[in-house]
């Protein structure tokens, strides 16, 4: 992010005026900018606390803001492949995509909302995000198959251990 010629040395999260936007767009916005707030009571949301685990210094708010540019990274590529692997899930598990999306590469965003509120109830809506369980079913299952390959024990682990690193960006690092 810019603010005028300066570059911010992190992100800011924004509101924007139009919203149709996709991942990895870029924007130019005329917008004011404001500092996350700290908790207003004990145990309340600390957005301060959130927006900085986050890198990001402001909250913008967009009075207009038109997109200019697409991003072309690595981290951009990776995206594209998650979108593209998102598709390919709607077609291979029709309306369970969406649970299949939340399990497998960490997008909770299309998880049905009754579902949802159900996994909240129960006390397990911890299991819908990528977590520590996942990172050892994958490490475990590749391991066991490379093994099974009779791959020499290097060549098990570097593999292993990249496909562990290529795991954690395509389900956004989370």
């Amino acid at each position: 992010a810019h603010v005028g010629e300066q570059e911010l040395s992190g992100d800011v999260f924004l509101k924007s005026a139009n919203g149709e936007y996709q991942l990895d767009d870029l924007l130019r916005a005329d917008a004011w900018l404001r500092l996350p707030e700290a908790a207003e009571y004990p145990g309340g949301f600390d957005d301060a606390r959130y927006c900085a685990a986050k890198n990001v210094l402001f909250r913008a708010y967009s009075r207009s803001d038109e997109k200019i540019g697409r991003a072309d990274d690595f981290l951009a590529g990776i995206n594209s492949l998650r979108t593209w692997i998102s598709g390919q899930m709607d077609e291979l598990f029709g309306a369970q995509a969406g649970t299949a999306k939340a399990f497998l590469i960490g997008v909770v965003s299309e998880l049905d909302e009754e579902l949802k509120l159900d996994f909240n109830a129960t006390g397990i809506s911890h299991i819908l995000s990528v977590s520590g369980l996942h990172v050892g079913l994958i490490v475990s299952a590749v391991y066991f198959l490379l093994r099974q390959l009779r791959a020499g024990r290097h060549v098990t682990y570097f593999t292993t251990m990249a496909l562990l690193a290529f795991y954690v960006l395509l389900t956004g690092g989370r």
